[in-house]
């Protein structure tokens, strides 16, 4: 045998040892890989298949929802109860109720998602504020208001900001939690 023709086997092994040792790394490195999803079941794009959480869960906010805080312009504020109620349909509601469980407001509209970001709600819709000088309560038509959703940290909580409401300049933030005692056909 010629030297040259042992170098080209001596080369083509060396070659062929390394393919397969890329191929089986490769292998073997792919199959450590984990699949990356929804791990949280109450979320609408859950994935059974998910081994490690991605951090991209999403969740349905239809439903109705207790508000446990409201702030002002950064200033807390204190009132009874605060049902927010949101249908699949877009139709979104709410009721206001004093500390000794009087209906002291509501409003019922319409809430879309604005295009590209599924964060932000339009609400169109009507609010009804109880006048305490007339006996009844006040309408006022028409109102549009745009409704941040800020953060969602599981199925469970969540919380919307109102930039310019109730007043221009002014900043509402609502703490949210689903409902365990209230249904949308209450």
């Amino acid at each position: 045998m010629s030297i040259m023709y042992i170098y080209y086997i001596y080369t083509n092994y060396i070659v062929m040892r390394a393919f397969l040792y890329l191929f089986f790394f490769s292998i073997f490195f792919y199959s450590c890989q984990k699949e990356q999803g929804c791990m949280d079941v109450d979320a609408v794009n859950f994935s059974e298949n998910a081994e490690e959480d991605d951090g991209g869960c999403m969740y349905s906010i239809s439903g109705v929802w207790e508000t446990q805080t409201v702030i002002l312009n950064d200033e807390n504020i204190s009132f009874g109860t605060d049902l927010t109620y949101i249908w699949d349909n877009g139709e979104m509601a709410t009721q206001t109720y004093d500390v000794t469980g009087n209906l002291i407001g509501y409003s019922n509209g319409t809430a879309s998602l604005t295009a590209g970001d599924p964060n932000i709600l339009e609400w169109f819709g009507n609010v009804y504020e109880y006048s305490a000088e007339t006996g009844n309560y006040l309408e006022y038509y028409d109102i549009y208001v745009v409704v941040f959703v800020d953060k969602m940290t599981d199925a469970y909580n969540m919380t919307f900001r109102y930039e310019d409401f109730p007043s221009l300049g002014d900043i509402y933030v609502k703490t949210l939690i689903k409902s365990a005692v209230y249904n949308l056909s209450d």
